[in-house]
Formats: structure tokens, sequence, C-alpha cells
């Protein structure tokens, strides 16, 4: 009882964090989901991104970027592919590890300030190493991050969710082809799911009256925390 309520607190707090900012919820969630229960990593944090995302594209779906969402899509085919590979080649503790080196990573670059140029050869790779992210830990956030940066903070929220949520079903659908979904309590499911809808909610309410800058430092702070903690304990 104590871990799912425990899940259910990082859920929405990711989820909010997302609804503000257009990122974050994978990069909250999944290193300390590792530690709450990491069965829910990847599979069900991938299901449950579905619903983060819905949340976030129900307000501002209009204001998505189809040019580029398009873009990143073809990208993302061959990124899931190689991630799948992945994790049917690759001991789970050397991905969990992974996953934390790359949450401390995507912490310090947004600290830093970091943005790569926007050139379109540069999102496209981003995309790519978006989809093999997505697919072994439920994180293809960091790359979109920092190759993707529109004025509009809508539009920023809108794309950048519809993108999460393609990387999300596709990673599903190939790793149940693959052989590697786990099965899922989809009675804890069913109690996730609203508290990530609930989190993207209170989030869509809050965004306008919230500096995106501080959510983002926030986001940061949380991930290289968790990713620190996460390393730790994996390593140790």
């Amino acid at each position: 009882m104590t871990s799912l309520l425990a899940a259910i607190a990082v859920l929405f707090f990711a989820s909010m964090l997302q609804s503000i900012t257009g990122s974050g919820f994978g990069l909250v969630a999944a290193p300390l989901l590792l530690m709450v229960d990491p069965d829910l990593v990847p599979g069900p944090l991938l299901v449950l991104t579905v619903v983060a995302m819905a949340s976030v594209l129900w307000r501002d779906g209009r204001y998505c970027d189809l040019r580029t969402t398009v873009r990143l899509g073809i990208a993302l085919l061959p990124g899931v592919l190689v991630g799948v590979w992945l994790i049917s080649a690759v001991d789970p503790v050397v991905l969990t590890a992974v996953t934390a080196a790359m949450s401390i990573a995507a912490a310090v670059a947004a600290f830093a300030g970091a943005r790569l140029p926007q050139r379109k050869s540069i999102l496209t790779g981003a995309g790519a190493l978006g989809g093999l992210m997505g697919v072994i830990a439920a994180l293809p956030g960091p790359p979109l991050a920092l190759a993707y940066a529109p004025d509009d903070r809508r539009t920023l929220r809108a794309t950048l969710s519809v993108y999460f949520l393609a990387v999300s079903v596709v990673s599903l659908i190939m790793l149940h082809v693959a052989g590697g979904a786990e099965v899922f309590d989809w009675r804890s499911m069913a109690v996730l799911a609203p508290a990530v809808a609930l989190g993207g909610a209170t989030g869509g309410r809050i965004a306008n009256r919230i500096s995106v800058s501080g959510a983002r430092r926030v986001t940061s702070l949380v991930i290289l925390i968790a990713g620190s903690v996460l390393l730790v304990r994996t390593v140790a």
C-alpha cells in the first residue's frame, strides 16, 4: 500500500509538471518509480504516459506543429527498434544505471540552459534517440528538450505531447510483438491512471500562473536528486 501511495504521488506531480512545461513526465516519474516499484518501468509507465499526453492534448492539441510532428514521428521508428533489441540483449541492471545517468545528464543540461541548434538534421536525430530512450526507460524527453524550443509554450506542449504519445504507443506495440511486454497489474493501473489525469488537469489550471522557467528548475532539481539516488542504489 505504501508503494502504491508513493507511486500515485510521483505520477500526480510528474503529470502536473508535464502539463505546465511540456516535458518532464518520464524524466521525473521513471527514476522515482524505479525506486518505488521497478515493475512500473518501462511498460506500465508507457501506458500512463499515454494518459498524461492525452490530458495535455485535450487542452492544447490545436496548437500542435504538424510538420515537426511528422518529422519526429518518422524518426522515432528506428530508435524504437534499437531499444527493443537492447531490452532483450542487455542486463536490466545496466539499463537502470543508464536510465539514472541519462536523467542526471538531462538535469545538468537543463540547469546549464543548454540548447542545440534548431536544425532539421538535429531534430531528426533527437527524434530517433528519443524513440530509443522511450522504449528502454520510458524517457523520450531529454533529446527533444534540447533540440526543440518554439517560442509559443502552447506549441511546445502540444507538439512534444503528440511525440511522447506516439513513442509510447509504438514502443508498447513493438515490445508486445517482440515478447518483451510484461503482464500489467491492471487493478493498480486503474488506480494510477486517475492520478495522472488529475495531475494533468491541475497543471493545466495553473500553467498560465506559473513561470515555465521556474517550473523547469524545480523539475530539473527533482530529476537530478532522483537520478543520483537511483544511480547510487544501482551501482552500490
